[in-house]
């Protein structure tokens, strides 16, 4: 902690509690959410990582946050707390390091669009709500990355991820099952943007059940059994599209054996199988459902898409006004679905990609592809150059075996890049470019580049025989514990 924290301490608790006591006397509401709110500034003072982690957890359960009318959301209001206590601390900090990183410039390219889309969106207010939403996930994507100085630490993010999937998709189960919902939902109010967070959660949880061996890995096993237990049962068909194209990335990377595939179809195919199991009747009725809603819906999308690409003809340069799709959605003829006839929830487009183009234009569907385009570019760069790595060590005849840091990394690169093509592909169907998953994989591949690449300048000066960066720490790599070293 800096001596300028340290000064900051004294007044923040004083301003926490006098805080505390208005909000006690507004109503029990805003004293829960303030209490909330001085914990996890608290926290972020005392350990700014285990703050990022309670954040990380609550992107999952949004829905089922407290919240007071005439205030924004609670996670809202915790991701502002966190972000901007993080700032602080970056500002006080000496020390410091510059975040310009590739993502990082991108985000701020794309940002800006955004800003000057807002300048002329039809409803500002609308506008600046999306905009600080955008604002709000670029931030959690730099302070993820910003917590990522070894293997181990985005390894631990990644597990807090897994841990928060499996217990929003119980939720979801839970609801579906007794809560009287007709699909997966309550943590996340729409199946869809629980189903696209359990893919992310999937994704990396597979990975960690190949790295892990013995007890550890049955454990994540049933984690991973948890969450595609829970994407199943929202029946969302972009997610499963986006699962599938997953899979075959992870093919295609060749880092897994079959025999951990076939084991994660098992365990998806026994999941399915017990979660039909509970209540058959239950399970029957929500698949007629969707059946019976499925024309109706993929006819409805073509229309959403249909108006999303009118929008961005008529408004070429900077779109309609970020945020605004749903607001001129019925002025370009589009119709509600039954029990949004008032026009009460926001339509969007179910397409991430058209509705960034609706809304920002070309520039901002230009911004948007070159931030994905950059984030692939370096997750495939990581998976590279920890094949590489891999590869290099027993031909050198090195004397140290691959550690457990080494498997990590290796895995690591793998899951980050599955998830990300992953969410890519499921945003070919639904909108999902303003919540967190997407951004929080892209901070965890940012974190992961800027290991790598530091690692890479001490392995490099190595090479040549010329003496290495005295400030480049190169990690020395724990010996192999629960890990499984024999991955091809």
């Amino acid at each position: 902690m800096t001596q300028a924290f340290r000064f900051l301490v004294f007044p923040a608790a004083v301003a926490c509690a006098l805080l505390a006591g208005y909000l006690a006397f507004l109503g029990p509401g805003y004293f829960v959410l303030g209490l909330v709110a001085v914990a996890l500034v608290s926290l972020f003072a005392l350990n700014s990582r285990f703050a990022l982690y309670a954040l990380l957890v609550f992107t999952f359960f949004e829905d089922w946050l407290p919240s007071v009318p005439g205030l924004p959301s609670a996670l809202k209001l915790m991701g502002v707390l966190v972000i901007g206590s993080w700032a602080v601390r970056r500002l006080t900090d000496r020390g410091a390091t510059a975040l310009t990183g590739p993502v990082e410039v991108a985000m701020m390219l794309f940002l800006g669009v955004t800003l000057g889309s807002l300048a002329v969106a039809t409803d500002a207010s609308v506008g600046l709500s999306f905009f600080l939403r955008y604002a709000m996930f670029f931030g959690l994507a730099i302070v993820v990355a910003d917590h990522v100085h070894t293997v181990r630490d985005a390894y631990r993010i990644v597990v807090v991820l897994v841990l928060a999937g499996a217990a929003a998709a119980a939720g979801g189960l839970w609801m579906f099952f007794f809560g009287g919902e007709n699909l997966a939902q309550g943590p996340l109010g729409d199946p869809n943007d629980l189903a696209f967070a359990l893919c992310m959660a999937a994704a990396l949880s597979f990975y960690i059940v190949v790295a892990k061996t013995g007890a550890a890995r049955w454990l994540h096993l049933a984690l991973l059994g948890v969450i595609v237990g829970g994407v199943a049962a929202t029946l969302s068909r972009g997610a499963a599209v986006g699962a599938t194209f997953g899979v075959v990335w992870g093919i295609m990377l060749g880092r897994v054996r079959p025999r951990y595939l076939v084991s994660a179809l098992v365990v998806a195919v026994v999941t399915v199988a017990a979660i039909y199991s509970v209540d058959p009747q239950r399970v029957a009725l929500a698949v007629e459902m969707k059946q019976a809603w499925g024309g109706v819906n993929v006819s409805d999308r073509f229309d959403r898409w249909r108006i999303a690409l009118h929008m961005m003809t008529d408004n070429p340069v900077l779109g309609v006004g970020v945020g605004n799709y749903g607001v001129l959605y019925r002025a370009y003829g589009g119709a509600e679905l039954l029990g949004n006839e008032g026009g009460e929830a926001h339509n969007v487009a179910h397409n991430m990609y058209l509705e960034v183009g609706a809304e920002m234009g070309v520039l901002g569907l230009l911004a948007f592809l070159a931030l994905l385009g950059v984030a692939l570019w370096m997750a495939i760069q990581l998976v590279a150059s920890e094949r590489a790595a891999s590869a290099r060590g027993p031909d050198r005849g090195s004397v140290v075996a691959a550690s457990s840091d080494d498997v990590l990394a290796r895995l690591l690169a793998a899951g980050v890049s599955t998830a990300l093509v992953t969410l890519c592909v499921a945003g070919l169907f639904l909108t999902e470019q303003y919540f967190a998953p997407l951004w929080i994989v892209i901070g965890l591949i940012s974190g992961l580049r800027r290991i790598r690449k530091s690692e890479g300048r001490g392995l490099a000066a190595h090479d040549v025989g010329t003496e290495a960066d005295p400030h480049t720490v190169i990690p020395v790599s724990r010996p192999i514990q629960g890990y499984d070293v024999s991955l091809r």
